[in-house]
């Protein structure tokens, strides 16, 4: 039966529409059973939809200098070295990030990643919005460090003389083997702390004789006579100590000379690796 019916169904398809109207108008046939039937309703009219108005997310705070240089890699920023964060996050409605990823840190190596991440946190914006309504979005944006500048205050007062420098310079060689030129490692990969370290070695065996010289020399042009033979002598200092300020202009050779054992280190360590 299913054959019959399959082959009638083609027969009727395969007929021309004059034979197929003749056919509907068999006055033999029931006139209701080959009416066609009412249309019922009609098809909704085409309404224009107005687009949406979108606001896109817009930042509301970013981090402050202050709070960049506090989770700066700490290897890259004693030797400036820059570095940019490449980030993804989602923009929540309540204005704070969530589910914040690194997508690139260049270069690598030092530390920048996690830095950024510490940050999102302090950033804030304001939502998506989608015809006046705050929707969540994902949002990628850039983070850029910038070390801060070295500052030397050089000296204008009187200079000593060079037996005042000689006589402190046991005092400046003791001050260094407990304060030596620094060994920072912090933000580096675990592969590379090694290799690092040895470079600021060997950074240290040839510039302390030089840091020792601009050390004696540093307290020889704010310590009186007395003050001097006191700390050759190993005695509390008579008087009142140096002004800080004062220190910091009359150590000018002392930052100069921890500038160039830095770039030194900065130079070795990116002859190795991509800064």
């Amino acid at each position: 039966m299913r054959v019959l019916l399959a082959m009638g169904m083609a027969l009727a398809l395969a007929m021309p529409v004059s034979a197929v109207r003749a056919q509907t108008q068999d006055p033999g046939r029931n006139a209701s059973a080959t009416r066609s039937p009412d249309v019922v309703g009609s098809p909704p009219p085409l309404v224009a939809r107005r687009p949406s108005e979108i606001v896109p997310a817009a930042y509301t705070r970013l981090p402050t200098e202050e709070e960049m240089s506090e989770v700066y890699p700490e290897f890259a920023n004693a030797h400036q070295i820059g570095g940019q964060v490449q980030l993804r996050c989602i923009a929540r409605v309540d204005t704070r990030l969530d589910e914040c990823v690194v997508i690139s840190a260049a270069p690598d190596g030092l530390g920048f990643g996690p830095a950024a991440l510490r940050l999102t946190p302090l950033i804030r914006t304001s939502p998506l919005q989608v015809d006046g309504v705050g929707v969540a979005s994902r949002i990628n944006f850039r983070l850029v460090f910038r070390p801060e500048p070295d500052d030397v205050v050089g000296w204008t007062g009187p200079e000593p003389s060079p037996e005042q420098v000689e006589a402190l310079r046991p005092v400046a060689r003791r001050m260094l083997s407990q304060m030596p030129l620094e060994v920072v490692v912090d933000g580096l990969d675990e592969d590379r702390r090694e290799v690092v370290v040895r470079i600021q070695e060997e950074g240290r065996r040839q510039f302390d004789p030089q840091a020792e010289e601009a050390l004696a020399l540093g307290l020889a042009r704010v310590m009186t006579p007395e003050q001097q033979q006191a700390m050759v002598e190993g005695r509390p200092l008579p008087g009142r100590p140096p002004d800080a300020r004062l220190m910091d202009a009359a150590g000018d050779q002392v930052i100069r000379i921890e500038i160039e054992y830095r770039q030194y280190v900065r130079d070795r360590y990116c002859a190795l690796y991509t800064c």
